[in-house]
């Protein structure tokens, strides 16, 4: 049998690494430490692009922090106007 298959390994990406760490800590950001982990994806991703890694993953985690970042924002901005309104801000 005549086999025409490379039995080489797969070259990896420069930054491939960092682009799946930024991805993954985007989109934990979604539901958990939204600040922290929004800012991680965010550095990950904008390193990973310096290093010339070249796909959606590294986009996908820098957009996915700043909705995070953004999110969790709006969440303690919310609550915080709803704990105000019912009166249990300091000093009332």
């Amino acid at each position: 049998m005549n086999n025409d298959y490379n039995n080489q390994a797969p070259v990896k990406q420069p930054g491939d690494g960092k682009a799946t760490g930024s991805l993954v800590c985007g989109i934990i950001s979604l539901f958990f430490a939204g600040i922290i982990l929004g800012i991680v994806a965010i550095v990950m991703g904008m390193q990973a692009k310096k290093e010339g890694f070249v796909g959606g993953k590294a986009t996908a985690g820098i957009v996915l922090g700043v909705i995070g970042i953004a999110g969790t924002v709006l969440m303690l901005i919310f609550s915080t106007s709803i704990l105000a309104t019912l009166g249990f801000a300091a000093g009332a």
